[in-house]
């Protein structure tokens, strides 16, 4: 149902690699609709959820629920090094030459792995409950959320080189799934629909948005003095100051809006499960947004929805740029990340590691 007609009918045979018409198939051969992005390569290795994708120099570091962290040669696409870090990895930070992976064992412990990258001495954060599925980092901390609803705030002693925990924050009463540090704050956004603003020196919460009701918080992106969310509903929100400049943060804009829930949305039709729009239409739930700069340096919302596709969102107008493609098997990409060079990352629920480019379109 719904008016699908905006977007091309790829052949799924081809995403899997099997297609037998070649150029006599019907449906479209690409694993994009946008004419300025390309897939470069296939990163196989992990055999489950890919759960964290960044690029440091050009080495690629990704995490997976296969209870590995991999390491791949940008240049060749080799993977370097893989590492079994003793539970499944469920967040990923790379930040100050440390590489910290939050992980749960087999026994429902929490555990922070921390790797001082310039020595390869490796410390255990402990502390959390079950999965550790937020990582963040500022002001010389270390923030980590997960199942047991805290918020965790770990200081660095560089006279003995060691990790210790400075502050619990009672933060969500569900899950914490996401954690960003940005413009002198930490945000937090949970399973229990909230986001939460944190004055980072005092660890007193400034601000509790309900922001996605009923639905699940998956991801926060800050951009230009903005922060967007996004959730299981399928909405994108975008949170900035108000008219009158006070110090909190207020709904601007919500996407797709009421305006654009009909047949000329690309949500339009019924879509699996996601929320549902003001006219009732149902939407595919989103897991997960990353901002990006296209070869004009334009920015764009990557955006990963549960039909097995990313969206490519202009900003701040949200208009559709095309969207990227994944094998039916392909439940999800819940990592995104964006890279040098025209570059963005996606890690999906079949253990693939995905390189896209952004290419000058063809006139």
């Amino acid at each position: 149902g719904g008016d699908r007609s905006s977007e091309p009918q790829v052949c799924q045979h081809f995403l899997r690699g099997t297609c037998s018409f070649g150029e006599d198939c019907r449906y479209v051969h690409a694993y994009s609709s946008a004419p300025d992005v390309e897939l470069a390569a296939e990163l196989a290795g992990h055999t489950d959820n890919v759960t964290g994708v960044s690029l440091v120099g050009d080495q690629l570091y990704s995490c997976s629920k296969d209870g590995t962290v991999k390491v791949w040669d940008s240049a060749s696409g080799q993977c370097t090094t893989s590492v079994e870090v003793g539970g499944e990895v469920d967040s990923m930070l790379i930040e100050s030459g440390f590489l910290f992976a939050g992980l749960h064992t087999p026994q429902g412990q929490g555990v922070i792995k921390a790797w001082d990258m310039s020595s390869s001495a490796q410390s255990d954060l402990l502390g959390h409950t079950g999965e550790v599925y937020a990582l963040a980092a500022g002001a010389n901390m270390l923030f980590s959320g997960g199942r047991d609803t805290a918020v965790r705030v770990w200081s660095y002693d560089a006279a003995s080189k060691q990790f210790g925990l400075s502050a619990t924050l009672q933060a969500h009463t569900q899950a914490v799934l996401v954690l960003e540090v940005a413009g002198g704050m930490l945000f937090s956004g949970g399973a229990d629909g909230h986001v939460k603003a944190w004055d980072l020196q005092a660890g007193t919460c400034v601000q509790d948005l309900h922001a996605h009701p009923g639905s699940m918080v998956m991801n926060l992106v800050y951009w230009q003095h903005h922060l967007l969310s996004c959730a299981m509903d399928g909405l994108v929100k975008v949170w900035g100051p108000g008219p009158v400049g006070g110090a909190g943060l207020e709904l601007l804009q919500t996407h797709p809006s009421d305006a654009d829930a009909g047949g000329g949305s690309p949500f339009g039709g019924s879509l699996g499960q996601g929320g549902r729009g003001s006219k009732g239409k149902s939407m595919p739930a989103l897991v997960a947004i990353c901002g990006a700069a296209d070869a004009q340096n334009r920015p764009v919302l990557l955006a990963s929805y549960t039909e097995n596709k990313v969206q490519l969102l202009d900003l701040p107008t949200f208009a559709s740029r095309g969207t990227c493609f994944f094998p039916p098997e392909v439940e999800y990409a819940r990592s995104l990340a964006n890279g040098p060079e025209g570059m963005f990352f996606t890690g999906d629920s079949s253990g693939m590691v995905k390189v896209w480019r952004w290419v000058v379109p063809s006139m």
